[in-house]
């Protein structure tokens, strides 16, 4: 962050579209191959979350679930009390190597005031 307390300016996130050009140029796939390929990757990923195991890719991080206890909400509107039942939700933590790679490339951009 610069001094001003701005956050830099954010690049937008990657698409399914960007990943199927990407998975295509790469390997020479034509976009329904890469298509199905990013489909099948995600839904093998999505299985192993829905059975509530995790899924590990080394270099880039660690897929999970977690548990999150039972709560007292309230609506913001009415201020009126309810009860949140507990849920499993889904997690990713990156690995080490990428987690370090990530700040060494933060520690040599230069600020933007």
């Amino acid at each position: 962050m610069s001094d001003s307390g701005r956050r830099p300016a954010r690049t937008p996130p990657l698409t399914r579209r960007e990943v199927v050009d990407r998975l295509t140029a790469r390997l020479g796939l034509s976009a329904r191959e890469a298509g199905l390929i990013l489909d099948d990757f995600l839904e093998i990923i999505a299985a192993r979350l829905e059975e509530g195991a995790a899924a590990s890719l080394r270099g880039l991080g660690r897929f999970d679930t977690a548990l999150s206890p039972a709560r007292v909400a309230r609506n913001p509107r009415t201020g009126a009390e309810a009860q949140a039942p507990a849920r499993r939700r889904a997690v990713f933590a990156l690995s080490r190597t990428l987690r370090e790679e990530m700040k060494k490339n933060l520690a040599s951009e230069p600020e933007n005031d």
